[in-house]
């Protein structure tokens, strides 16, 4: 029972932390191209800003691929480090629990 509590508890801390870190995933730092409304006017009035405009559009769009591919790196890391805490926690608390019982065994005799 004593195994449950703990591994129920560090279960929620790390279900909240991976939960954050795949709504970041989800918002991939997106950056909306379609909205070309305001680049169109700035074309108009002044046609000199058309190129940097879209130089900082191209920088931007590799700027988020490469968040997004670190931020899928940590993900993927995060995942494997909880699944391997898990492990560990769960082999911790079978060898307490294990040398509880032997503890109990020798006041019993």
């Amino acid at each position: 029972m004593l195994g449950n509590i703990c591994s129920s508890f560090e279960d929620e801390e790390n279900e909240q932390n991976i939960n954050e870190l795949l709504s970041m995933k989800q918002d991939k730092f997106y950056y909306n191209f379609d909205d070309r409304i305001v680049f169109s006017h700035l074309n108009r009035y002044n046609p000199e800003l058309k190129d940097e405009i879209e130089s900082k559009e191209s920088s931007v769009q590799d700027t988020s691929l490469e968040l997004n591919k670190v931020l899928d790196e940590m993900t993927t890391k995060v995942s494997q480090l909880n699944i391997q805490y898990k492990k560990k926690l769960t082999n911790k608390l079978k060898n307490e629990i294990k040398e509880y019982e032997n503890y109990k065994e020798t006041i019993n005799k």
